[in-house]
């Protein structure tokens, strides 16, 4: 396997160990993936900074809801410690209480950056949904 080769596919364990942490509701599995000083940019909320605080912000949001993900990438570029992955997702969101049930699709940007030690973490994630809010 290239050099290419195996950092694509240390990317994609990552995105997919984040959509088996969101889906298994795992707030620290899912704060793995980023690193130390990762930003998380949810829409509608302010940035949430450091993987410390990614898992804070994790264990608020499983605490209210369940969230049935999946993610497509749909391009992913390598370029020496960086990369970039755009991303389409579907999402079923439910209360705990189970009163309330969003259906949702957006897109994303992943930004991954190598580690020191050849690892490749999250530094940035953001997404919006293509779904209408009513008001």
């Amino acid at each position: 396997m290239s050099s290419s080769e195996a950092d694509r596919a240390a990317i994609r364990v990552n995105t997919e160990t984040l959509l088996s942490a969101v889906i298994n509701s795992d707030a620290e599995m899912a704060a793995s993936v980023w690193s130390e000083t990762g930003r998380l940019m949810p829409p509608h909320r302010p940035t949430v900074t450091g993987r410390k605080a990614i898992a804070a912000y994790f264990r608020g949001l499983f605490a209210k809801q369940e969230l049935y993900f999946t993610f497509t990438a749909t391009q992913l570029q390598v370029s020496g410690e960086m990369a970039v992955e755009r991303v389409e997702y579907r999402a079923i969101v439910r209360s705990r209480d189970g009163e309330d049930t969003t259906e949702d699709r957006g897109k994303g940007i992943h930004v991954y950056r190598r580690e020191s030690d050849g690892s490749w973490k999250l530094s940035d994630d953001i997404w919006n949904s293509d779904v209408m809010q009513k008001k």
